[in-house]
């Protein structure tokens, strides 16, 4: 049986420029996918062959000769230019935070080298949150939240006879807060301290709040805590806020 003939002649240039598209950079799924076929079209093969080689149907792969007959290489590869609101991000930007989330994360989102010392360090805090309850050692751990503050846009009604309260969903944005935790589990105590901002000048305020709120006659107090991405004005901002007893 005599195969079919060629659905689609690509110009030299075009095979080159294909080839270094998909041979270097970071490009949209789509792109990769429609330069996949004009390459595959261009070597000879059908529109049946091509979709079953890149997962497309025959009708997309058509509708793609389609385009390239009709824009050329531009054309098929990329959308028209829409009318509305303007892009925040440019096709550069967009490639580099696509290679970003697809490559492999940064040293700061996963653990470190699970190595002797880290089990070292791992075990002490297991062990402290181990210790039974020792009133002249308390364990207190200390974690912070950022909130969003959010306004009435109309007044709320309360609750009457056979009606129920009413609030609306739809509200106006007010900023932004911070709320810092103080857990003590084993007496049971908890201290909740919003603030304005999260930053080393707050945090340090309720490093001195929390040893405030123990006997002056403590003999040591331990406070864990993830490791928070405080915010400072200066390298020792915690330190130098905190009064000299804490």
């Amino acid at each position: 049986m005599a195969r079919p003939s060629r659905l689609l002649d690509v110009c030299e240039s075009d095979k080159q420029a294909l080839n270094q598209l998909l041979s270097s950079g970071v490009q949209q799924v789509r792109v990769v996918l429609r330069a996949l076929v004009l390459r595959q079209l261009g070597e000879g093969r059908t529109a049946s062959e091509v979709a079953e080689m890149v997962g497309l149907t025959g009708k997309a792969v058509r509708a793609l000769v389609r385009r390239y007959r009709g824009g050329g290489l531009e054309g098929a590869l990329y959308e028209k230019a829409r009318p509305g609101k303007k892009r925040l991000l440019d096709a550069s930007t967009e490639q580099r935070i696509v290679a970003m989330v697809c490559g492999a994360p940064p040293a700061v989102w996963c653990l470190p080298q699970i190595d002797t010392t880290y089990l070292a360090c791992m075990e002490d805090v297991l062990e402290l949150y181990e210790r039974p309850h020792n009133p002249q050692e308390p364990v207190v751990c200390l974690d912070e939240k950022p909130v969003s503050l959010h306004g009435e846009v109309r007044a709320p009604e309360a609750a009457r006879p056979g009606v129920a309260a009413k609030r609306d969903s739809e509200y106006k944005r007010k900023g932004t807060a911070n709320v810092f935790c103080a857990v003590e589990p084993r007496a049971g105590r908890h201290f909740t301290f919003p603030t304005p901002r999260r930053s080393g000048v707050e945090f340090a305020k309720v490093i001195a709040r929390i040893g405030s709120a123990y006997n002056c006659g403590i003999a040591s107090r331990f406070i864990t805590r993830p490791s928070m991405a405080v915010g400072s004005t200066r390298p020792n901002s915690k330190s130098d806020s905190l009064p000299a007893n804490v």
